[in-house]
């Protein structure tokens, strides 16, 4: 599954304190907030009004900013699942993707993303990224792999 790992836990009592005690915390808590309510907003749009192909396209794009690795692995059954779309509908969408070479599909159940994809303007993706960019900061994986090219660079 895209994005398993591990999650730290705390008590409530323990957060509210820390959080109670840690202004610069409650800034960034306060902006995710508002990043997660307008982004649902603009996904909502783009659920009522894009296709399947726009539709998988932006959520593609967001998980290639939040998974560190450059190849996704996932069913056409799990992402049909995260659409709310049949798989032979994703499956035709994400034949036309790879046509226009948005994505390369190499073998069972593997994406693996392309960055040519990004100036291709999926506006609603556009949208989520700035937006969370703004409010919150790039996201940690993908702020992770641009650095490390331009360190190699």
């Amino acid at each position: 599954m895209p994005g398993a790992g591990n999650l730290p836990t705390h008590e409530a009592a323990e957060f509210r304190a820390e959080v109670a005690r840690n202004a610069p915390l409650l800034t960034v808590l306060h902006g995710y907030t508002q990043a997660v309510l307008e982004i649902r907003a603009q996904i909502i749009g783009c659920e009522r009004f894009h296709s399947v192909e726009a539709r998988a396209a932006r959520w593609l794009l967001e998980m290639d900013d939040r998974v560190p690795q450059d190849e996704l692995t996932m069913t056409h059954e799990f992402l049909a699942f995260m659409l709310g779309v049949r798989r032979q509908t994703l499956s035709a969408a994400v034949s036309h993707l790879c046509q226009q070479e948005l994505i390369v599909y190499s073998g069972l159940g593997r994406d693996r993303r392309s960055r040519r994809a990004r100036g291709r303007g999926v506006r609603c993706y556009e949208v989520i990224r700035d937006e969370f960019a703004r409010l919150v900061g790039p996201p940690i994986p993908r702020a992770r792999r641009e650095l490390a090219a331009v360190k190699s660079a």
